[in-house]
């Protein structure tokens, strides 16, 4: 093949998610837990987890339009420089305010991110459907699991602020990247000798089993992020089986994202079986001590998480050109009303129960499951 800018097109973005991905994940378990050597409440921790999707919810609605007006480089070249801002300011926070004001931070490099690069990555796909959507989940989830792998490690060697530098200086590497390789010219690659057939778009609220699903997806896993890892210190679990609990959970995830393309089911059965998982295995999560069974249960976990994410992007990558921008944002959107919502309002009712926010986790995947059954969507 001749490696041209528009022939990266359909592979770069696939190099921007794995990257931004790797350094996020680094940062998952390592906030949390500085959050809570600093002397954070409960409340404080959901508050944390919290912000980054505040900026990110209602932006991420409207990203993939401008998108769409503006163009994909510019939009992503500056997320990668946000990033990069925020790592060095969390180098230099002391104080459960200060992590705060960062996670806003974060919360906007996220937010102009990920419509763009999924746009970009649909724009160019020589491959669709349940391939499209399996490459795409195995480059971020693998980026986010090893990511995660690098910030236990910090963890369990009492290095926790460690990751944040390099972090910044990879992400301005991207920026750079971004601006020298992509191009804006859209093309229609053909595979195997056909043109990709893509599926009309409908109106939004025809799809709001999709967003449901997708909504709690990010409800669980933002809960499960931003409040277990300090949760099981308390509990006196010990630290390096915190770190790789959730890297457990992520590579449950990246292995449903690697087979995905082999599942032939669609949405509905998808999301169904990927709910009922996580409305099995968030509880029990929260009601043991043992590594051997905390790691099995998060594995698990990732397995429900994989599934009903995958089967809600393939829903949104693969509308009409025109409505692309549109429908990645209102997948992200969605993504951040979960993150937003579910560490705000587990941290809340952490501070009644500390089990409280697994209890909510369980009952609202288990509710997922029975709207999708009443659903009209395949």
């Amino acid at each position: 093949m001749r490696w041209t800018k528009l022939s990266l097109n359909a592979y770069f973005p696939y190099v921007m998610s794995f990257g931004m991905s790797l350094l996020n994940g680094a940062l998952i378990p390592v906030i949390p837990l500085l959050a809570f050597s600093m002397g954070a409440s409960q409340i404080e921790l959901g508050i944390i987890g919290s912000v980054a999707p505040l900026v990110n919810l209602p932006l991420a609605f409207v990203t993939g339009r401008m998108s769409e007006r503006y163009g994909r480089k510019p939009l992503i070249a500056a997320s990668y420089l946000l990033f990069a801002m925020a790592c060095i300011s969390y180098s230099a926070s002391s104080s459960p305010l200060h992590l705060m004001g960062v996670k806003l931070l974060e919360g906007l490099s996220t937010a102009l991110l990920w419509p763009p690069v999924e746009a970009l990555l649909a724009d160019n796909a020589i491959v669709k459907g349940h391939a499209l959507a399996s490459n795409f989940g195995v480059s971020w989830s693998l980026g986010t699991t090893l990511g995660s792998l690098v910030g236990s490690w910090g963890i369990g060697a009492g290095r926790s602020r460690d990751p944040f530098l390099p972090a910044a200086i990879v992400s301005l590497v991207f920026s750079l990247a971004t601006l020298a390789i992509i191009s804006e010219k859209r093309v229609r690659p053909k595979y195997a000798g056909r043109q990709i057939t893509e599926r009309n778009s409908t109106a939004p609220m025809q799809n709001k089993s999709v967003w449901l699903a997708t909504f709690l997806y990010a409800f669980c896993q933002g809960i499960v992020f931003a409040l277990y890892p300090p949760f099981a210190e308390h509990m006196d679990v010990p630290s390096f089986v915190i770190g790789l609990a959730i890297t457990s959970l992520m590579m449950g995830r990246t292995l449903v994202f690697l087979f995905f393309r082999r599942l032939k089911a669609q949405f509905k059965a998808l999301a169904m079986t990927g709910s009922a998982v996580m409305g099995l295995t968030t509880l029990p999560l929260s009601l043991t001590i043992e590594p051997w069974i905390i790691l099995p249960l998060s594995l698990t976990l990732g397995f429900g998480l994989g599934l009903v994410y995958s089967a809600s992007i393939m829903m949104a990558l693969s509308v009409d050109g025109v409505n692309r921008g549109k429908y990645t944002g209102l997948f992200e959107g969605s993504i951040g009303a979960g993150y937003f919502l579910g560490p705000i309002v587990g941290g809340s009712i952490a501070q009644v129960t500390l089990q409280g926010p697994y209890v909510i986790c369980s009952v609202g995947a288990l509710v997922s499951l029975l709207s999708l059954v009443g659903s009209k969507i395949d």
